[in-house]
């Protein structure tokens, strides 16, 4: 048994080494096909724990999605590259056993690679890396463990983004790059940022979602329809929602945009959702029937209408939107007094009424309260409003939901808000509140530091060792302040 188990292990590192050379160098003769890649990519990748000789690999993975081809005709050279199998004998012993064409195979092995950097990124939470290891070099560390294993210091968000698209810009193919785009966009602020500016990926996304309902075949089960329909829907709804619990406003006025072509795929998917009892399915279906009820909201030039007629949300979406950004906001080491010019401090205290807005100082927190733009007065009653409604008014039990966003789940704060008949206008508040106070501090650090966004690069000199920042534990500390504050600034 001893020896079975080193021989094991002995397999894994020769796997972990060839998937490693082959994403440093896809081009390079010695690289593997995607048969072998597909035979070894889930055994090296398959434990989620801060593994650190799985940092290289996943640094490795983040780079070849994310490189500059230079142009289309060395992409699609790359493409055919990993479909024609030059592999040699020792290497032809970890192929797949499969009889689906080189294509499809591609497609399976983009589909699980950006599937497992995502689901990193999102256990991680927005914008926490991981802690750094003395003992290491930087190439073996774990992935991330700074900025520039996302957006290496030569290149912008912007140019990582354009690099990821151009996998799904020949579609169909590529459509599994949109579950990255959505990891990407909750993990690095930045890069949410210059998504929103971009409607042209979402109108891709909408293109794939057209292609996978022409693929469709309702005399075959889903599940054998995996590369042509359901990872194009999963992905694309996917980002889909993801950018609506990020940003619900700049979400709509993207709908509004491209609503002409992403409504008749809604009509479309609809009744073909609700064959299909997949639990996978629940966000499409949602999401579809958001679209739908958008109709109304859109006016004849293509913007999104509000004043008077309400723009009908799904309530879970909501829900869910205002459970990301108050866990999210929680756990940002970062004042929320507008007037403050730190950009990341080494300790933060909260609130202790609303248990989700952070401050440096009870100055701060006292200067926010009345402050004329944003006071927290408003955005803390609005919170305690939705803790009342939901019967999280212990501190104990408020903290265990939002503490941690790295691994909470909105499933279950969103079935409390349903179960309990929560207004949905109550959480429509709370997102609204949130997101301008998170807006006008981004704006706020942008006027009085130069480029705000440096303070991602920065961070590492910056936190001096501040413990959360990159494990994921944060320091809590909550000021003293509750009641009695309220009361002398009333």
């Amino acid at each position: 048994m001893p020896s079975s188990s080193r021989s094991q292990n002995a397999s894994t590192e020769e796997e972990r080494d060839l998937l490693f050379f082959t994403l440093s160098n896809p081009m390079h003769e010695g690289a593997c096909c995607v048969l072998a890649l597909n035979g070894i990519l889930d055994k090296v990748l398959r434990k989620k724990g801060e593994d650190s000789r799985q940092g290289p690999v996943l640094r490795a993975a983040m780079s070849f999605l994310a490189t500059d081809r230079g142009s289309d005709k060395q992409h699609s050279a790359l493409r055919e590259r990993l479909k024609t199998c030059q592999c040699k004998p020792k290497i032809r012993i970890f192929h797949e056993s499969t009889t689906l064409p080189s294509a499809e195979l591609l497609e399976k092995f983009l589909w699980t690679l950006c599937l497992h950097l995502a689901d990193y990124l999102t256990n991680l939470g927005p914008g926490k890396f991981r802690k750094a290891k003395q003992n290491l070099p930087a190439d073996a560390q774990a992935w991330p463990t700074c900025i520039e294993d996302i957006i290496p210091a030569s290149r912008t968000e912007a140019d990582v983004l354009v690099s990821i698209v151009r996998w799904a810009a020949n579609y169909p193919g590529g459509h599994s790059v949109f579950a990255l785009l959505a990891g990407l966009a909750r993990f690095l602020e930045p890069f949410a940022q210059v998504l929103f500016q971009v409607p042209v990926v979402f109108l891709l996304a909408t293109r794939h979602l057209q292609c996978a309902l022409q693929a469709y075949d309702p005399h075959v089960d889903h599940t054998l329809q995996m590369n042509t329909f359901t990872s194009p829907l999963i992905a694309c709804a996917g980002l889909f929602h993801e950018i609506t619990i990020i940003n619900m406003p700049s979400t709509m006025d993207i709908l509004a945009k491209i609503y002409e072509e992403l409504y008749p795929v809604a009509v479309r998917m609809e009744p073909i959702l609700r064959s299909i009892t997949d639990q996978r399915m629940t966000v499409p279906r949602d999401w579809f029937g958001l679209v739908r009820r958008m109709r109304d909201s859109i006016g004849t030039d293509g913007t999104l209408l509000y004043g008077e007629g309400p723009l009908l949300l799904e309530p879970r979406v909501c829900f869910a939107g205002a459970f990301q950004l108050m866990t999210e906001m929680r756990n940002r080491n970062q004042c929320l007094h507008l007037a403050c010019t730190a950009r990341i401090v080494s300790r933060t205290s909260m609130c202790s009424r609303c248990g989700i807005v952070r401050y440096c100082s009870h100055t701060c927190l006292a200067a926010a309260w009345t402050a004329p733009h944003l006071p927290h007065k408003t955005l803390c009653k609005v919170i305690r409003a939705l803790r009342a409604a939901t019967h999280l008014v212990d501190d104990t039990a408020w903290s265990h939901t939002v503490r941690d966003s790295a691994r909470s789940d909105p499933t279950e704060f969103v079935g409390t808000c349903t179960a309990l008949a929560v207004d949905m206008r109550t959480a429509r508040a709370v997102i609204d509140g949130l997101w301008s106070l998170g807006q006008a501090k981004r704006h706020s650090l942008q006027a009085n530091n130069g480029d705000e966004d440096k303070s991602y690069r920065d961070r590492d000199h910056e936190q001096g060792g501040v413990p959360g920042y990159s494990n994921g534990v944060h320091r809590e500390e909550q000021l003293p302040l509750g009641d009695k504050f309220s009361e002398e600034v009333d």
